[in-house]
This record gives structure tokens, C-alpha cells and sequence, in this order.
């Protein structure tokens, strides 16, 4: 009679060692889980940071290109309207032309000023690009 109890203790023995086993098993398993997860979002993150610093370095020069463009349109417009407000004031028109004239070369200082290209570079805050999204992990980093 002292078989039977004997091999059920063996049994449970033998059961609840392998539920131990199974629970390190499962507990080194999940480690080694989170530390890929820890580094992969710290691979994800200075991967965000350099192209973010990128973008943001190509979009500052397209707007600095964009307003030396615009600043040297800005430049012959004014010229433009500097040499007509001259010919003005020379006295080649008189009555209703030079009062046209006159109107129009105040509205085209006044529209130079609002369109200023070095006016808006001081105005305007730095560029700087959105933050790319994070990545998900691939399936296969290590």
C-alpha cells in the first residue's frame, strides 16, 4: 500500500518541477523581450532625432533659398518703383497721369513693405521639422 501514495507525491513532484521550470523559462523569456524592446526604442529614438535633424536642416535651406529669391524680386520691385517715383518728381507728367502715377507708386511702396522677404526672415521662428513617427520593432531585430 505504500506504492500508490508514493508514486502520486513522484507525479505531483515531478509536475510542479516542471511548472517552475516553465515559470523561469517564461520569466527569462519575457527579460530578454523587454531588453530588445528597451533597445529597440532606443535605436527608434536616435533614429527619430537624426532624421529630424535632417529634415530640419533641409528646410531651412529651402526657406533660405525660397526668401533670396523672393528678396531679390523684392529688390528689382522696389528699384522699379523708385526709378518711376524719380521720373515723378522730375516733372515728366503733370495733372491726372501724375496723380495716377503718384497713387500707384505709394501703393506699390506700401505692398513692397508688406512683402519684404528680410522682414519676414527676422519674424518668423526658427525652422525646425516635426518629429518622424515612431517605428513598430520588426519581428526580426535583434
Amino acid at each position: 500500500m505504500d506504492d500508490p501514495p508514493r508514486l502520486l507525491e513522484d507525479l505531483l513532484n515531478r509536475f510542479v518541477a516542471s511548472l517552475v521550470r516553465k515559470a523561469v523559462e517564461a520569466q527569462r523569456r519575457r527579460a530578454i523581450r523587454e531588453e530588445r524592446e528597451r533597445r529597440w526604442q532606443l535605436h527608434d529614438h536616435e533614429r527619430r532625432l537624426r532624421d529630424q535633424v535632417r529634415h530640419s536642416e533641409d528646410l531651412r535651406r529651402r526657406r533660405l533659398r525660397a526668401l533670396a529669391g523672393r528678396w531679390v524680386q523684392h529688390r528689382r520691385l522696389s528699384e522699379f518703383v523708385a526709378s518711376v517715383d524719380r521720373r515723378i518728381q522730375e516733372g515728366s507728367l503733370e495733372g491726372e497721369p501724375r496723380e495716377a502715377a503718384s497713387r500707384w507708386v505709394e501703393w506699390a511702396k506700401a505692398n513692397l513693405t508688406k512683402t519684404d522677404a528680410i522682414e519676414a526672415l527676422l519674424k518668423e521662428p526658427w525652422p525646425t521639422a516635426p518629429w518622424p513617427p515612431p517605428m513598430s520593432m520588426p519581428w526580426n531585430w535583434e
